[in-house]
């Protein structure tokens, strides 16, 4: 009798095991996914000012926002256009302004010893903060990206992106693998007249969508 007590009781030994090691993995990965959330945040004050919102206009943007985690020398900022967006390929580095208290060293990539490096493709541009060349942004520090003509920290920018032929709002994406981001909308629509005479002060002020 003892020896079958002892059989029936040893099957139970390395179930029990099993079902420890299996919470204590899941403990585990669920506290890395926690904590990689916990680091993220996202990016306050956003906005894009753009030179001209008509249709099919080609216009300057000037991005702000402010980063709660700021972002670590060799980390990269992706600002993510709606196909409806054109002539992003064809920016420059002389084309970009990206400054904070002042203004950072701008190049095609990280070759040398600029601070921010730049990259493109048809819908998005990439600002890689170039490791070992003091590129950086401390927390909660805000910042601006000039893309177009008003660019001219590097020199005299000259191209422009174009706005989408259609008439709507736009959602534009800030991202990267900087520990925050964001997303910002745009409208796109035709020019309005405005016509007034007298002594009268028209305010216009406008909230992101």
């Amino acid at each position: 009798m003892k020896h079958s007590a002892v059989l029936k009781d040893i099957p139970v030994v390395p179930i029990s095991i099993a079902l420890i090691i299996t919470v204590l993995v899941w403990s585990l990965a669920l506290s890395a996914v926690f904590m990689r959330n916990a680091q993220a945040a996202s990016l306050r004050t956003l906005s894009d000012t753009l030179s001209d919102s008509n249709n099919a206009a080609t216009a300057n943007h000037t991005f702000s926002f402010s980063t709660p985690s700021g972002i670590s020398n060799g980390s990269t900022t992706v600002i993510t256009f709606p196909v409806e967006f054109t002539g992003i390929a064809n920016i420059t580095a002389l084309d970009i302004d990206v400054a904070s208290s002042t203004d950072f060293t701008v190049a095609v990539g990280c070759g040398g010893t600029e601070q921010i490096g730049i990259a493109t493709s048809t819908s998005a541009l990439t600002l890689t903060f170039c490791a070992g060349d003091g590129g950086s942004l401390a927390a909660s520090t805000t910042l601006s990206i000039e893309i177009g003509s008003n660019a001219t920290s590097s020199g005299s920018g000259t191209s422009r992106i174009v706005n989408p032929t259609s008439t709507a709002s736009y959602e534009i994406n800030i991202a990267g693998t900087m520990a925050d981001s964001g997303d910002l909308r745009v409208a796109i629509l035709p020019n309005v007249t405005v016509t007034a005479s007298g002594d009268t002060s028209l305010t216009f002020t406008g909230n992101g969508l």
